[in-house]
């Protein structure tokens, strides 16, 4: 049993152990200890030894006074996050005190306490330098074993995000109110003015973001519905600050959050707006200025934002959903293509961008932003062709051009088509697909696997491809 709640680093130091514990202990000898280990490896033993007790003691005699005195002195010892220069042996000892938390859970069918509770959400990140896979994994699981339908609401709205979080980000964006509304009117610094100092969250409990994260995945759409403003605030500060890995991190959390969000509630509200104006510079950390890594790092959960939120805005051919596809294109893909398209990381995360709207089936809606992708593809495929004779590549541009084809050549969802707009983006396939052709002929590379036999499959594709076509088989007229 002790396998599915310890590490190899744990079990190895537990074995160690396991005659070292004097057999008059007690529960409460074996509390009043946890306190009392002030060295990390001091604590890391005192952690196992209780490990161990409760394991072996499944007929002792307790009262909750004794369970609430050991949980206690556990949550308070041993479950803190550290990212010190010993937080290796801090992860080690949080592993072994979210393994006595379950075993007390299991044990004696203990209810822990909202503070115990909040304690453990800290350790529900694998990102995290304090945690374990071990203690992800059992704190995960003690706390979906502990909050129940009824009970989860409450803890997230009350004591994660009124008692925790709140405080923590109550003054940190101008552009919600303190109630976490949005501010129809920004304040503005006076010329001279220090802005007073304030604690960072940063400093007093940096696992602010994985509790958030936690929050965000385990809420229901209709409690982000009724309690949206408590979020907020902490979503805000996350995506607008200034370390590339906290600002990816918290625009990873607003892809969540808008997720569950109801459409209803970011539009009439008016904070999807404000979430777009939070995520849209995030596009724009390109290199030189910010290294490759980086800007990967941020661009991919901030297109993710930006592509929720037009998806929020229905019908599909809405003009505020094309709007923001148009922005997205103009102002995020084809504005990053420009400024850095010699960064190969870079290029493909554009080309997965310009596919998102390619390929989908109900942006024919709006044919002007079909035909600007088509045409950023192209100019993609002529700058960067010598990556397209890799076969991942060429597979992705070929699955690109077909679905984009096959959604032309079959739409008939748009009430009222723009045929002008519909030739045009036919013909920038066509010589798309030519040009992509013609680098398989200058390179004499031959065409991917399994090609012939999709034209023959799907005879509408012939006119995109006729070069690869049997030559006893006539192209579709």
């Amino acid at each position: 049993m002790l396998e599915s709640l310890l590490g190899v680093a744990n079990l190895n130091r537990l074995q160690s152990l396991e005659t070292e514990i004097p057999e008059h202990y007690t529960l409460d000898d074996i509390a009043s200890r946890i306190p009392g280990s002030v060295a990390k490896a001091g604590r890391q033993e005192t952690a196992l030894e209780v490990v161990l007790y409760i394991s072996r003691s499944e007929c002792i005699t307790w009262d909750s006074d004794q369970a609430s005195k050991l949980v206690k002195g556990v949550g308070e010892s041993l479950l803190s996050p550290n990212t010190g220069p010993d937080q290796e042996m801090a992860a080690l000892v949080a592993e072994a005190g979210i393994a006595c938390l379950h075993l007390i859970s299991v044990t004696w069918s203990y209810n822990l306490d909202d503070s115990t509770l909040l304690k453990l959400v800290a350790f529900t990140d694998l990102r995290d330098p304090w945690v374990t896979n071990k203690a992800v994994k059992v704190a995960s699981g003690l706390l979906r074993e502990q909050l129940t339908a009824s009970t989860m609401a409450g803890f997230i709205i009350g004591p994660v995000l009124q008692t925790f979080l709140k405080p923590l980000f109550a003054k940190s964006s101008s552009r919600v109110t303190a109630s976490g509304r949005p501010a129809h009117y920004q304040e503005t610094a006076e010329k001279g003015r220090q802005p007073p100092k304030t604690s960072s969250w940063k400093a007093l409990a940096p696992w602010a973001i994985s509790t958030l994260r936690w929050a965000v995945d385990a809420s229901e759409p209709s409690l982000i519905k009724d309690h949206w403003p408590l979020f907020t605030p902490v979503l805000l500060a996350l995506a607008e600050d200034e370390s590339t890995d906290v600002k990816s991190r918290g625009l990873e959390i607003l892809a969540l959050f808008v997720g569950k969000c109801p459409a209803q509630i970011l539009q009439t509200t008016g904070i999807g707006l404000i979430f777009e104006d939070v995520t849209f510079p995030a596009l724009l950390y390109l290199p030189s200025l910010t290294p490759e890594q980086e800007s990967t790092k941020l661009l991919v959960p901030a297109y993710d934002v930006l592509i929720r939120l037009a998806e929020t805005h229905q019908p599909s051919q809405s003009l505020n959903r094309r709007r923001l596809l148009d922005k997205l294109l103009r102002e995020g893909v084809f504005a990053a293509y420009f400024h850095a398209s010699q960064y190969a990381r870079l290029v493909q995360i554009l080309m997965e961008m310009i596919s998102s709207v390619m390929e989908d089936p109900f942006a024919m809606a709006y044919p002007p932003a079909i035909l600007a992708a088509t045409k950023a593809l192209g100019v993609t495929i002529t700058s960067c062709w010598p990556r397209f004779n890799e076969g991942e590549n060429l597979g992705q541009i070929i699955r690109i051009l077909s679905l984009c084809w096959l959604n032309v050549c079959g739409d008939d969802t748009a009430p009222t088509p723009d045929s002008d707009g519909v030739n045009a983006i036919s013909r920038e396939l066509v010589q798309t697909s030519n040009m992509l052709q013609s680098v398989w002929a200058q390179s004499h590379a031959t065409p991917p696997e399994g090609l012939e036999k999709v034209l023959e499959n799907e005879p509408r594709l012939t006119k995109l491809f006729p070069k690869f076509l049997s030559p006893t088989r006539p192209s579709a007229s």
